[in-house]
């Protein structure tokens, strides 16, 4: 028997508000793949994440409009769930299309797992769907090493055939962490690219600890598996030194993703000015299809939410002690450590949700 439709959802505005005509609706459609503790279920992983994008959607709407614009207020945020798993996706296009985005989130199984046949579904919809359509999407933790390994799979598929599609994307794969699992606040130095979208904030003069855009980010992470390699529609966001790819964006093609970062790397940002960033640049042309369709994380930015901190990360770093994947030390240091930097994590978390709103179109700018 088919599972009953999981909706969640959250009214943004007031309702004498709600009935402006200028206001409209974020949906969101979010492919779960994990429905068991600590993780999942289902029900719980969609509040996370509408928890993570209304706290975000508040913070840019708090900040100054630097850039000329004007903030579109959304009316409300809705999710609704796909179970990967059950290979439980939208039956049409139509369907398809309803939605504004798409959510992948984390996993207890592993991308490379393509013996179950689930996982190979889902990177085939990863794929034939959702890159195929440049259907908006943010990908975390196992989301983001699916969108890896999905299109190193497909070029697995071909080999060395000479026939092969033109448009296939190599190289993309996930692997397993070699320095071992990861658990706790980690932080990872943006690339070029990476300054380029996830300085949303600064790009609008809202920064006020620093006269330079954004350098780096501290987020929160629980695992074991990492993205080795990009395809080559992927740009990596940024990383350190034991896990070098931490956030990626996904273009269109080749050549898009070849110009977005010859783009940035003729920025040096760190000397340039506000008005200079794509943020307002390519957002207020018409050249939108510069941009990314979709940007992953290999950190949990859900995690900052209540529930997401006190239930899911607490919970999960237990797990993970239970199964020897870490020691109690590094369990109680990463516990401690989150506890005591929360609000950095939080700032840095939300800030860059906020520029990955804005880059995808979900937080539209009029």
């Amino acid at each position: 028997m088919a599972k009953a439709r999981i909706v969640v959802s959250n009214d943004l505005l007031s309702p004498e508000s709600i009935k402006s005509a200028a206001n409209r609706e974020l949906k969101l459609m979010m492919i779960c793949c994990e429905e068991n503790a600590p993780y999942g279920p289902a029900t719980d992983t969609a509040n996370l994440f509408l928890q993570l994008i209304c706290m975000a959607y508040e913070r840019f709407c708090s900040l100054p409009n630097g850039d000329g614009t004007k903030q579109m207020k959304l009316r409300s945020v809705n999710i609704t769930v796909y179970h990967a798993q059950d290979q439980d996706y939208p039956s049409s296009e139509q369907e398809w299309d309803s939605f504004d985005g798409v959510i992948i989130p984390g996993s207890l199984s592993s991308a490379y797992d393509t013996h179950l046949p689930w996982i190979r579904r889902l990177h085939t919809v990863i794929r034939e769907e959702i890159h195929e359509h440049r259907r908006k999407a943010l990908a975390v933790c196992f989301g983001h090493q699916s969108f890896a390994h999905a299109f190193g799979e497909a070029s697995n598929d071909v080999g060395g055939c000479e026939n092969a599609p033109k448009n296939l994307h190599r190289n993309g794969e996930a692997i397993k962490c070699p320095t071992g699992k990861k658990a706790g606040r980690k932080p990872f130095k943006f690339s070029s690219v990476g300054e380029c979208l996830l300085n949303y904030p600064f790009a609008i003069g809202a920064s006020t600890s620093s006269k330079v855009p954004r350098t780096c980010a501290e987020m929160l992470y629980t695992h074991g598996d990492m993205v080795g390699t990009l395809p080559t529609v992927g740009l990596s966001l940024g990383g350190n030194c034991e896990v070098p790819i931490q956030s990626a964006a996904y273009f269109a093609s080749l050549d898009c993703a070849l110009k977005f970062r010859q783009y940035a790397d003729s920025l040096h940002l760190g000397s340039s000015s506000a008005s200079h960033l794509p943020s307002t640049h390519f957002l207020n042309s018409d050249d939108t299809k510069s941009l990314p369709y979709a940007i992953t994380f290999q950190a949990h930015p859900e995690f900052v939410s209540s529930d997401g901190f006190h239930v899911n990360f607490l919970n999960i770093l237990q797990t993970m002690e239970k199964l020897h994947h870490i020691d109690n030390d590094t369990s109680k240091q990463a516990s401690e450590d989150a506890r005591r930097n929360f609000d950095r994590v939080l700032t840095d978390s939300l800030d860059v949700l906020v520029s990955v709103g804005v880059v995808l179109g979900w937080f539209s700018l009029c």
